[in-house]
């Protein structure tokens, strides 16, 4: 690739195609060469996390179970970029600090990031990432992120992106979990008006599980194309999903959502729920749950609630003073609010909830 030359990228591309009239199979995004490494402005690394050379990541046997929801085509052009080098981090014991990446953007740059980490047996750990930037800064950010659990290990993922308005961003997280591994992925979405999300899981043994929770508002004529897989191989394996968030202005928003039972998954579970609140008639949502099954002793439930807020609702909002306008914001930051509780560092959980401030506060 030459440098600087764009390049057409297939990116949140669905496991099993639905109506190609429909659109919603998968989405392109346009791409350059140009992209510089990104370094965290600063970080929290407690004991217990200890940072060494990333090709000792891919001599671990879970590294080839490692997929990427973004793509193929997306994960092999993050792999050629020269000059990107990976961060690597061992993480052992119970940790009872949160390891904290705080990349804080400036505006016109391209930056990419590129973080590993080994969660050792039986480690307890959270980690936290902060995408920001000023709200009308511009750039394009791109974040790859993966996680290997051995056994017994506990693992939370927090990541925030509060980025400016005219930012592009994608975010790529990978885990791939051993057997009783445990994962649980929580993420803010408030900024970037162009933002691309994918979150792949690898349950690949006895008792592995996988928690998501997402927390979103796109407004204007912002654009939020989410893409999540879960593929369950292990025995009793354990996925639950939950996606909320608003929709206001002209924006637009797309969640593919799978759960995929492969054959030998005997007793697994599965499920996966979706609630958006839509605050205009020009908004455009797209949803697409999917439940693929290889295996018959399982049990997957997938649903969508999707609607503006009721009457029933407004009615009360009204009889206690509150204005239409105010219940609409009421509602949009509350499912916002709900994950970014999750959020155990200060600062971390300072920084969104201004930002909810000044967004929810317009």
């Amino acid at each position: 690739m030459e440098k600087n030359m764009a390049e057409n990228i297939v990116i949140n591309k669905i496991p099993s195609p639905t109506w190609s009239w429909l659109k919603m199979n998968k989405s392109s995004v346009e791409l350059g060469s140009d992209f510089l490494n990104a370094l965290p402005s600063s970080e929290k690394i407690p004991e217990g996390a200890e940072k060494r050379n990333a090709s000792k990541f891919f001599e671990y046997p879970l590294y080839t179970k490692l997929t990427s929801a973004a793509g193929k085509e997306f994960a092999s052009f993050a792999d050629s970029l020269e000059g990107i080098e990976p961060a690597f981090y061992e993480l052992s014991g119970k940790i009872a600090e949160p390891i904290v990446f705080n990349f804080n953007v400036p505006g016109g740059e391209r930056l990419l990031n590129k973080t590993f980490f080994h969660v050792n047996e039986d480690c307890e750990c959270t980690v936290i990432f902060l995408f920001s930037a000023d709200e009308a800064a511009s750039g394009f950010f791109v974040s790859t992120t993966s996680f290997i659990l051995e056994k017994n290990a506990k693992l939370h993922v927090v990541k925030a992106q509060i980025l400016g308005k005219e930012h592009s961003y994608i975010d790529d997280t990978r885990f791939a979990c051993g057997e009783n591994a445990s994962a649980e992925f929580s993420q803010v979405e408030l900024g970037a008006g162009l933002a691309y999300s994918a979150v792949s899981s690898e349950l690949l043994e006895y008792k592995s599980n996988f928690k998501l929770n997402l927390g979103y508002y796109c407004e204007n004529t912002n654009l939020l194309d989410i893409n999540h897989v879960v593929n369950q191989y292990g025995k009793k394996t354990a996925c639950l999903m939950r996606v909320k968030g608003t929709l206001s202005g002209q924006a637009k928003k797309t969640y593919r959502g799978t759960i995929d039972f492969k054959c030998g998954c005997a007793g697994s579970t599965g499920d996966e729920q979706e609630e958006t609140l839509l605050l205009s008639p020009e908004v455009v949502n797209n949803s697409i749950p999917v439940i693929l099954c290889d295996e018959e002793d399982v049990s997957g439930e997938h649903g969508a609630s999707i609607g503006r807020v009721s009457d029933e609702v407004l009615f009360y909002m009204k009889s206690r003073g509150v204005s239409k306008k105010e219940a609409e914001k009421l509602l949009a930051r509350a499912k916002v609010q709900s994950v970014a509780s999750l959020i155990c560092d200060q600062d971390v959980l300072e920084s969104v909830e201004k930002r909810m401030d000044e967004v929810f506060g317009r």
